[in-house]
């Protein structure tokens, strides 16, 4: 069995059958750097690889008001979010803020959650990484 020496970073070794099955790198005009293992070396080396971090889940529409509230006062941010509500902004705004902070729960497609995200410089990934992590609460 014959593996590819330093493969690009971000990607995975090809593995080939024979030193005849290795291919010619398009750019070298070369064939592919390779050396040879057995499959116990193989599995060893490959146990050694670093693994790649698992995607994040996807992002929940809505959770209980609780768990986002809870995660807020975790992360330090639920009483800036209060006070952005009632010192900053517009009585019409703080009406709506106000029904989706007391609501029962919380949607992350509602135009107020990326509003006061922005107004706290958390981006659109930092409000899903707050929705994952209420919806990991137990």
């Amino acid at each position: 069995m014959r593996i590819q020496k330093n493969p690009a970073p971000g990607t995975l070794a090809n593995c080939y059958e024979s030193l005849d099955k290795v291919p010619v790198d398009p750019v070298t005009k070369k064939k592919i750097e390779t050396e040879e293992m057995t499959e116990a070396q193989f599995a060893a080396w490959l146990a050694a690889q670093p693994q790649p971090p698992e995607p994040p889940g996807p992002v929940p529409t809505n959770l209980p008001a609780w768990r986002i509230r809870a995660v807020l006062r975790k992360r330090g941010l639920l009483t800036s979010v209060k006070s952005l509500l009632w010192h900053s902004c517009s009585a019409d705004v703080r009406a709506v803020a106000e029904e989706q902070i007391n609501d029962s729960k919380f949607e992350r497609e509602h135009p107020l959650i990326e509003q006061l995200g922005a107004a706290l410089k958390l981006t659109s990934k930092d409000l899903d990484d707050i929705f994952r992590e209420a919806d990991a609460l137990v």
